[in-house]
């Protein structure tokens, strides 16, 4: 399952009870993040894994949150 959590097609919530009905189905949820910000969200909602890379520069600590969740990220570059 894919989510756009922080568009407009998906609000915290909705986002929060997508994870959760996933993790009882045991299903993992990735999501595509741009930004830092929307990293940080996926990770508040606890999404599974991270699909392409953030354009700015991620925190130390996002970083480290990324590792403690043990959160997949498949970067994806433009070349």
């Amino acid at each position: 399952m894919s989510l756009a959590i922080f568009n407009s097609f998906l609000n915290l919530s909705e986002a929060q009870a997508i994870v959760a009905v996933a993790n009882q189905r045991r299903t993992m949820v990735s999501a595509h993040v741009l930004v830092s910000e929307d990293l940080e969200h996926a990770l508040n909602v606890g999404v599974d894994d991270i699909a392409h890379m953030v354009t700015d520069n991620p925190s130390d600590e996002l970083i480290d949150c990324v590792v403690k969740q043990r959160v997949y990220w498949i970067p994806t570059l433009e070349l």
